[in-house]
C-alpha cells in the first residue's frame, strides 16, 4: 500500500507539453496567454512569485476589451520549464521581461509604450523595469504590490 493514498497531479511544463500556449526565446519556452487586439495598448501582466504562474492572475482578462492583455509564466515559474538558482535572479528576470516585449515587438525595441501590471514581486520587476532598459517601459506602469505588515504585539 503507497505511504499516501492519494493522487497528485503536478502539471507537465511546455518543455514537456507542446500543447500549452508559448513562446520560445533564446531557446528557453516562456508559458504565455495573450489576449485582446493587437492593435490596442499592450499590457503585460507580471505575476508573483517565486514559483507561481500566472493563472490567478486571470481574473484581469476583462482589461483585453481595450488592451492586448499577455500573461506570461516567468523563468522557473509557473508551467515555463523549471532551472536552477544561478537563472534565477533580479536582473535575469528584467532581462526576460526586455526579451518578451522585443518578442511581441517584433524584435525590435520598443516604440509603444507598454503597461505592466505587477503583483508582489512582479510588482517589484515592474518597478524596476524603467530604470533597467527594459523595451517601452517609458510608458505607464500599473502596480499592485502586496505589502505585509509585521507589528510585535506585546
Amino acid at each position: 500500500m503507497p505511504v499516501f493514498p492519494f493522487y497528485l497531479h503536478v502539471s507537465r511544463t511546455v518543455q514537456f507539453d507542446n500543447s500549452l500556449p508559448h513562446i520560445e526565446i533564446d531557446g528557453y519556452k516562456f508559458h504565455t496567454e495573450v489576449i485582446g487586439s493587437v492593435e490596442s495598448t499592450p499590457i503585460i501582466v507580471v505575476h508573483g512569485g517565486p514559483g507561481q504562474g500566472f493563472q490567478y492572475m486571470k481574473a484581469l482578462r476583462g482589461l483585453s476589451g481595450h488592451h492586448q492583455v499577455i500573461f506570461y509564466d516567468q523563468r522557473g515559474a509557473g508551467l515555463s520549464p523549471q532551472v536552477g538558482k544561478e537563472q534565477l535572479a533580479l536582473q535575469k528576470n528584467l532581462d526576460d521581461l526586455d526579451a518578451i516585449v522585443r518578442h511581441f515587438s517584433n524584435g525590435e525595441k520598443s516604440k509603444t509604450h507598454w503597461a505592466f501590471l505587477g503583483w508582489a514581486a512582479g510588482g517589484e520587476l515592474s518597478i524596476e523595469a524603467p530604470g533597467n532598459g527594459v523595451s517601452g517601459s517609458a510608458g505607464r506602469t500599473l502596480v499592485s504590490l502586496w505589502r505585509c505588515c509585521c507589528e510585535r504585539v506585546g
